[in-house]
């Protein structure tokens, strides 16, 4: 049974149940998921700080920054966003961190690979970015601020023996 009002014959209904149940997402006052909504920033946050699977692992990540949103303060995922926004897991852009605007694949990426400390050695990034090259190079990433991370996405992580 959900608590949700919008679920009932939505294909992720099993799934949202279970992530509610498990206290890994919520829903909005009004008891409506809005499961086609996008994520937001804020909403990411919250999940990678609740989810067991990466809790312990961002927890474990030391805190390198102390960013000060002015678009946070009071928000009701400043907790959340502080603790990943610190970690550099997801940050925003001078004073801002936008926590209402929808999440870009991209910044996803580059969360998922700083929890699990992917960072790939100069030569292994060499070689993915020579098969993205090879295989994809699309126009529209080339200067994206998690460009590395992107790539590492669209490849896979390369592991070569290295002397």
């Amino acid at each position: 049974k959900t608590k949700f009002t919008d679920i009932a014959s939505h294909w992720a209904k099993d799934y949202i149940s279970m992530g509610s149940g498990k206290k890994y997402v919520t829903g909005y006052k009004d008891k409506t998921f809005r499961p086609d909504n996008n994520v937001t920033r804020a909403e990411f946050c919250q999940m990678i700080t609740n989810i067991s699977a990466f809790k312990s692992k961002v927890s474990s990540l030391p805190a390198t920054s102390n960013y000060d949103y002015i678009d946070v303060h009071g928000h009701w995922a400043q907790k959340q966003i502080s603790i990943a926004s610190n970690r550099d897991i997801l940050t925003g852009t001078e004073n801002y961190f936008y926590p209402d605007m929808p999440i870009k694949r991209g910044e996803v990426v580059h969360a998922v690979n700083q929890i699990y400390n992917l960072n790939p050695t100069k030569n292994e990034l060499n070689y993915i970015n020579s098969l993205y090259k090879n295989y994809f190079n699309y126009k529209d990433i080339n200067d994206h601020k998690y460009y590395n991370d992107i790539i590492i996405s669209i490849i896979g992580m390369y592991r070569e023996k290295t002397n």
